[in-house]
């Protein structure tokens, strides 16, 4: 539905998540992260050639998931990564 109110192609191939990730909800802000960073990785042979990349995620608490992925995809190529998101939460512990 964004892509349609923005006039812009959605793709949902540039991103894949790899078997070795944990579920973020029981994890502080160091293991978000370090999960993150090893959940995704941008697909094999993708190549961005300096597009501008909109990430759209459905809940951000530590910004964790957002981050790793925006550095999948500027390792990539994207010649910018941009996040929107329909909430956010607190970080409980």
């Amino acid at each position: 539905a964004l892509g349609g109110a923005l006039d812009v192609p959605v793709r949902t191939d540039l991103l894949t998540r790899t078997n070795q990730s944990l579920p973020q909800h029981n994890l502080n802000r160091e293991e978000r992260r370090q999960n993150a960073q090893r959940s995704y990785i941008a697909r094999d042979g993708m190549k961005l050639n300096n597009e501008a990349v909109l990430l759209v995620d459905d809940v951000i608490t530590t910004g964790a998931t957002a981050s790793a992925c925006a550095a999948q995809l500027l390792k990539a190529g994207a010649g910018g990564v941009w996040l929107v998101t329909v909430a956010s939460t607190a970080l409980s512990h």
